[in-house]
């Protein structure tokens, strides 16, 4: 089991001075190795940690006796090797700003980039390989991200996971574009932890206006169930894909989160997924099988970017998905709905219709 601790304002200290870093890890239950140095010092760590020597990561197993390690005071060299027999809990820093490298018993060390071993839902090699990027637009005080801006006749679809308002887990809307049935890309993505569940069902229906009437796939466990009926009845907006019979969007069960699960690893693994936001990469490195066929984020971390994401993936495996005309099947007659807005002209969005939806200073949340 793997315990993040995310901090502010704190540095650490390196071979280029004092940098920020993210948080520490906690790693329990670890075997580890022992290193003995010629000064009489000794350090224990995993069999995965990374030294540098001459500028190069090298991996704690692959070490032998007689090299040298770059540290505080130059350089010191290995005398001993032992692998110690108990487990042991052990602490890595995430994210050292800029270099990723830090000191550690006066070794330099290079920072823990991805947290994950075998038991993360997506390997660790592929979720380095992400490309990801600072957003290229931003909305509401930068809690909408945008990476790419709509496309004229595009498919777009969302994947909501809703949430309290209470400062906990996030309310997270992940955009998707559907370039084909194995060409997706993630193309914005809102999160924020404090909005009220009214604004944050107004958001939603701005998003999917924003990105041609997107499709909504909606977690209904817990709040989302409020949030769909509220989506669909209150405000009349009916761009939610139902999946569930018993009610409005979709149920997060023990088989249909598996089946969304092995989706996202197959699409991420395969190149048919592009991940673009930051967070959205870093909750996928935390996302671990915490017993069999269940996955989840760590204790004291968030996983909302990756339930968000499996739904929005999801649509593609639904009855309503047409993918070799890439677009959505006449939803409108299965749920025998009149669309309102079939004559409207199409929604202009600008940066006054987010701000139109926040004149009421009780519910100011940014």
């Amino acid at each position: 089991m793997i315990e993040i601790r995310k901090f502010d304002n704190l540095q650490i200290e390196t071979d280029q001075g004092f940098k920020d870093f993210d948080g520490l890890a906690r790693i329990r239950d670890q075997f580890l190795i022992k290193f003995t140095f010629e000064d009489k010092t000794n350090i224990s760590v995993t069999y995965h940690h990374e030294f540098m020597i001459n500028g190069i990561k090298v991996e704690a197993c692959d070490l032998i006796e007689g090299e040298v390690l770059e540290s505080r005071n130059e350089f010191k060299k290995i005398i001993k090797i032992e692998i110690l027999k108990e487990k042991e809990d052990v602490f890595d820093v995430l994210e050292v700003k800029d270099i990723h490298r830090y000191y550690v018993n006066d070794i330099l060390s290079h920072n823990c980039k991805f947290i994950g071993s075998s038991n993360t839902l997506i390997d660790s090699d592929v979720l380095e390989r992400m490309e990801t990027q600072d957003p290229i637009d931003t909305k509401w005080n930068g809690v909408f991200q945008i990476y790419e801006h709509p496309v004229p006749d595009a498919l777009y679809i969302l994947g909501i996971d809703s949430c309290e308002g209470t400062g906990m887990d996030y309310g997270v809307v992940q955009v998707l574009k559907l370039n084909s049935e194995y060409d997706v890309d993630q193309v914005a993505i809102f999160r924020h932890n404090t909005i009220e569940v009214s604004k944050f069902s107004q958001i939603c229906i701005s998003i999917s206006e924003f990105y041609n009437n997107a499709y909504m796939m909606i977690e209904n466990n817990g709040v989302g169930a409020l949030i769909a009926n509220m989506i669909w009845n209150e405000y009349e907006y009916d761009y939610i894909i139902n999946c569930d019979k018993k009610g409005l969007g979709i149920r997060s069960t023990k088989k249909s989160k598996l089946a969304a699960n092995l989706l996202l690893k197959r699409y991420a693994e395969n190149g048919w997924l592009g991940i673009r936001d930051k967070q959205t990469q870093y909750e996928l490195s935390l996302y671990e099988e915490v017993k069999p066929n269940v996955f989840q984020a760590p204790e004291y971390s968030h996983d909302d970017c990756v339930t968000s994401l499996l739904w929005a993936l999801f649509f593609i495996t639904t009855e309503f998905f047409d993918g070799k005309s890439l677009g959505v099947k006449n939803i409108d007659d299965k749920f025998k709905i009149d669309n309102q807005w079939d004559n409207d002209a199409p929604v202009v969005f600008t940066d006054q219709d987010y701000y139109a939806m926040d004149t009421d200073e009780e519910n100011e949340f940014y």
